[in-house]
């Protein structure tokens, strides 16, 4: 699925022109890349997880961020950048029953390789990590009330409540977690 466009032909080729043009300028530089690259290896209709998938996804995060930062530090020297790490939208198969259940614990033990290659690329490049997983309390397994959702792992009712996967099976932030993400990142300011 292609959400957007761009003349360039992607974001990072985009950025990079404009660094081009303004990189000594430029302050302040955010960047949440890799997500794409593991999040079609869960099948939400079976909640099955292929691994093979995920292995190859973890590679193409840590190849592409490595990539991207070195480019982005070269081209703005002198910017602040900050790298989200990612919350653990799969936590919601929780919801399923038994099988979701043993699903969310999985992808949990999973979304510690994605967010250590991050870190690694972050501190490698001279680069702030903005952590999101914490925020978001993606290992608090403690249950805790959540309206309109009841009493649920601490993790699973942060993710029905800041992102949009319990209702809609959508793995993007709803509006207080696109607010709890920004607030992440300008705290590494």
């Amino acid at each position: 699925m292609v959400v957007c466009s761009y003349e360039l032909g992607s974001q990072l080729q985009q950025a990079v022109d404009f660094l081009e043009h303004h990189g000594r300028f430029t302050r302040v530089i955010t960047l949440d890349i890799g997500s794409n690259d593991v999040q079609t290896c869960v099948n939400r209709t079976t909640l099955a997880i292929d691994m093979v998938c995920v292995q190859t996804g973890f590679n193409h995060i840590r190849s592409g961020l490595a990539s991207a930062l070195s480019t982005l530090r070269r081209l703005a020297p002198n910017a602040t950048i900050i790298v989200l790490n990612y919350y653990n939208p799969f936590l919601a198969a929780y919801l399923a029953g038994p099988v979701g259940q043993a699903v969310a614990q999985q992808s949990a033990g999973l979304q510690a390789q994605p967010n250590g290659i991050i870190a690694d690329a972050a501190t490698g490049n001279g680069a702030r990590l903005a952590d999101v997983a914490a925020v978001f309390k993606s290992g608090d397994w403690t249950p805790a009330a959540f309206p309109g959702f009841g009493t649920l792992p601490t993790n699973v009712g942060m993710i029905c409540t800041l992102t949009l996967m319990c209702t809609d099976n959508d793995i993007h932030p709803n509006d207080n977690g696109y607010a709890v993400i920004a607030a992440t990142v300008v705290a590494r300011l």
